[in-house]
């Protein structure tokens, strides 16, 4: 049984720990800045969306970081990878995100004016925040096989 499942729990302790809107936005804030006009891959979005919520530095690609900073990636991304697809329909359903079926199964993502819209209106210093982080990201981090590697633990 998950605890924070527990009902004993009072609301804003579970929702401290499982805030489904704030993931949303998130992955949001994701599919905006790397999104390409075809859209952003599940596999992009999971690379890009593990790394803007992580507190480790970029490091991690130059093999500079600590074991710590490499346990924290890898606890992130499997995370996600076990909710993302339920972040992804939940923002379909809002219909702030298109889905499009691209060959070999692979799904892609693209943004739609009202999911521009509710961007535009979140204006908290998280929001602002991430988008920094996630601007820094997308200057020095190019998606890849080795990259997405060692996110999840596998190559060091």
């Amino acid at each position: 049984m998950n605890i924070m499942q527990n009902n004993n729990l009072p609301v804003s302790l579970r929702l401290l720990f499982n805030n489904p809107f704030l993931e949303m936005m998130n992955v949001l804030f994701v599919i905006n800045s790397f999104s390409k006009r075809s859209g952003l891959s599940i596999r992009y979005i999971l690379f890009y969306y593990s790394l803007s919520i992580s507190d480790s530095d970029l490091l991690i690609f130059e093999k500079k970081s600590d074991l710590n900073a490499s346990l924290d990636n890898e606890n992130i991304y499997f995370g996600i990878q076990s909710q993302i697809k339920e972040i992804l329909l939940n923002l379909y359903s809002q219909r702030y995100i298109t889905i499009s079926n691209e060959k070999n199964d692979d799904f892609k993502c693209s943004l739609t004016a009202e999911g521009k819209e509710v961007l535009t209106q979140l204006e908290s210093s998280y929001y602002k925040k991430l988008q920094e982080r996630i601007n820094t990201i997308k200057t020095q981090t190019k998606y890849s096989v080795e990259g997405e590697k060692i996110i999840m633990g596998v190559k060091k």
